[in-house]
């Protein structure tokens, strides 16, 4: 009896072993008019309905199917578009394979997304531009480039003079001086923000410290999961 009992554990055993792991189930948005965030877990997401407003996390691959959807996706690998009328951005240190197959669909990174909208008036001099928008809003911008860093494990301090900075590698060390606005697409990176105006956090688990313009507190925008943002 004895002698079964230990064959039968041991069998048992022998299958739980060749048992396949749990896989991440993929996220279908089959509804229409769906306001909602999805985290795939390393799956696939596929949109087949219409005029939806989803946010996906950490989502291989993007399917969209239906139509007049807005989709905000945070490093997916593949975007692909069948339908018509979507809206699509994107947030990674790593553009993502697209395929835009539809009629008057648009896939765009998040920030160039956003730069994209037009201002209403815009007077340019030879050292940069100044911006006033509908609400009479004002904002000085230098001519130069914005500073964008794509390396991957580097330490480095870069003077901003004065303009925006991007971050999309992952694991850097930085230390930032004269920056207007930091904003970090990647992920894991340790920063020292210095004394900036604005702070966008795309990515996960960033530590960043800050020292407002001012003496006030930086604009704050914190879309990432496990990030820390604390002043200096």
């Amino acid at each position: 009896m004895k002698s079964a009992l230990v064959r039968g554990a041991f069998v048992a055993a022998l299958f739980a072993l060749a048992a396949p792991h749990a896989q991440a189930r993929n996220v279908t948005v089959a509804g229409n008019s769906v306001t909602d965030s999805y985290d795939c877990d390393g799956a696939d997401a596929t949109i087949t309905g219409n005029a939806n407003n989803v946010t996906l996390r950490n989502c291989d691959g993007i399917r969209v199917l239906g139509n007049g959807n807005h989709v905000k996706t945070f490093k997916p690998t593949a975007i692909t578009v069948l339908g018509t009328n979507n809206k699509v951005t994107w947030t990674g240190s790593r553009e993502p394979k697209v395929s835009n197959l539809g009629m008057g669909n648009s896939v765009d990174e998040a920030e160039r997304a956003g730069k994209e909208s037009a201002p209403d008036t815009v007077v340019k001099s030879g050292s940069g531009s100044v911006t006033v928008d509908g609400d009479g809003g004002v904002t000085a911008k230098s001519s130069r480039p914005d500073l964008v860093l794509r390396e991957d494990g580097e330490t480095a301090t870069h003077d901003c003079r004065g303009t925006d900075v991007v971050v999309k590698g992952d694991g850097n060390t930085y230390r930032f001086r004269d920056c207007r606005k930091v904003v970090i697409n990647g992920d894991n990176n340790t920063i020292d923000a210095g004394t900036v105006e604005a702070l966008d956090v795309r990515g996960d688990g960033n530590t960043v410290s800050w020292r407002a313009a001012g003496g006030g507190k930086p604009r704050v925008r914190d879309e990432g999961v496990g990030n820390t943002i604390r002043s200096k």
